[in-house]
């Protein structure tokens, strides 16, 4: 009998030990935000997500949001998009890009993303600011990743 070829190892263990146990379970979020001289956000875009990562793979995205804010009247969203990939198996992410625009200054428009992004046994955060907005603000941007 001769000897067989060495198989490819199967993702389908690992993807039952990710859904059998809670330990595997991670929230990781995003959020740029434009703030005034005092630090009040004038405009933000935020995404989470949970996800599962066993340090080799990570699936399973689940509920995601998507969110864009404004802490002051006179700033409006003019598009708030969320999109993502929850499938993995090497990568899952979750991004919002929001775009606003101020009503008394109607040059006053700019347009933010935050993405979370995971790969096997980490997690970052990206964000970006593009446009105007005029006085004294700083663009800010963070997130995190937390372990069960």
């Amino acid at each position: 009998m001769p000897d067989e070829p060495p198989r490819e190892a199967s993702e389908a263990p690992f993807q039952e030990q990710l859904s059998a146990s809670n330990e595997f379970i991670r929230y990781g979020w995003a959020k740029a935000e434009v703030l005034d001289f005092a630090n009040i956000y004038l405009t933000r875009a935020y995404a989470d997500m949970y996800y599962d990562d066993n340090g080799y793979l990570v699936l399973n995205g689940r509920n995601q949001s998507h969110r864009c804010q404004t802490s002051y009247s006179w700033w409006d969203i003019l598009d708030c998009v969320g999109t993502w990939d929850p499938s993995g198996p090497y990568e899952v992410w979750v991004q919002t890009d929001g775009e606003y625009e101020h009503d008394i200054v109607p040059t006053a428009r700019h347009s933010l993303m935050a993405k979370y992004q995971a790969r096997p046994g980490w997690g970052r955060h990206t964000c970006r600011m593009d446009g105007h907005v005029p006085g004294p603000v700083h663009f800010h941007c963070t997130g995190m990743v937390y372990f069960n």
